[in-house]
């Protein structure tokens, strides 16, 4: 897990301008929070529904999760990355 947390923080850095990464790992680390206090309870709720619904659950919301970033990724990591490289070289010519 800690691996696909790298990606996600390495993908974040490079998608964002150099005076927003800040606020972007603030939210970041704020879902990742949310998502370790709400995902039990959620679990705890699904398991009374029978016995194999949240690993049926669970397969079901990575398998969207997979299909949604690799539909997007090359859209919106990709191009988004490009297009902030190119406004950090045009801050920096600025200031200069």
């Amino acid at each position: 897990m800690e691996k696909a947390r790298e990606m996600i923080e390495s993908d974040t850095g490079s998608i964002a301008p150099s005076h927003e990464i800040g606020a972007l790992f603030g939210i970041l680390s704020t879902a990742e929070s949310a998502a370790g206090i709400v995902g039990p309870i959620l679990g705890g709720l699904v398991s009374k529904l029978g016995r194999d619904v949240p690993l049926v659950a669970v397969i079901g919301l990575y398998g969207g999760l997979f299909a949604f970033v690799s539909w997007g990724y090359d859209y919106y990591i990709t191009s988004k990355s490009n297009d902030s490289k190119h406004e950090d070289s045009m801050e920096s010519k600025k200031t200069r």
